[in-house]
């Protein structure tokens, strides 16, 4: 009896709407919507089937509010979010479009940008720019507010925010974003040099080319 009643209870949670509250979560303000870390999109966004209907949240949510009641850097951070939740569901080519649409003008420019860049990359799997970004974001070195931030999530304070990340979309170029976006594969860009992993990634994709000819 009691594993029929769990079994029920999970197909019961799976069938459950992803955000019934739907009208309510379009209606927040913006710190609500995409700053909650237990709230707002990410609410919906916490089960793993339902990121597809969190980035179709957001886009609704922007579509809404527009850009006359959102400032311009949140509208790139709203872009940058739903390309994320679209790229951690297998939607490589809406994943970089949108990724595309928050690079930033601001004092922050060359490091996010950079990263932008680099993700686009390895959305659109071209390791060269993905190795171009990551030659253009490694020199560069984090204000104190970056410095702090990386500080209080745990990262070295000496390297350019997001750089760990691109490491890990270099060393883990031929998995899906999901996996490239992990701290596995950030930690296992050290396991070789930068030239290493673009040449074992070329030799994967010759490898993986079709033979032709006789053998």
């Amino acid at each position: 009896m009691l594993t029929a009643m769990l079994f029920l209870a999970a197909i019961t949670a799976q069938d459950a709407p992803c955000a019934s509250d739907r009208g309510a979560l379009l209606a927040l303000d913006y710190d609500s919507f995409d700053q909650n870390p237990d709230g707002g999109w990410r609410a919906v966004a916490a089960r793993d089937d339902c990121r597809g209907a969190a980035a179709d949240l957001i886009r609704d949510y922007r579509d809404r509010h527009g850009q006359a009641l959102i400032a311009a850097r949140q509208m790139k951070i709203l872009y940058w979010h739903e390309g994320q939740l679209r790229a951690f569901a297998g939607q490589a080519v809406d994943a970089a479009a949108l990724f595309a649409q928050a690079d930033d003008e601001g004092p922050l420019g060359a490091a996010w940008n950079a990263y932008v860049d680099a993700t686009v990359a390895f959305m659109r799997a071209d390791l060269a720019a993905l190795i171009d970004a990551h030659g253009r974001l490694e020199p560069l070195t984090p204000d104190a507010e970056a410095a702090a931030a990386l500080r209080a999530a745990g990262l070295p304070a000496d390297r350019a925010m997001n750089l760990a990340v691109v490491e890990g979309l270099i060393a883990c170029f031929d998995r899906p974003y999901r996996v490239a976006y992990g701290r596995d594969c950030q930690a296992a860009f050290a396991d070789a040099s930068l030239d290493t992993w673009a040449s074992r990634h070329v030799a994967g994709f010759l490898g993986a080319l079709p033979k032709t000819g006789a053998d």
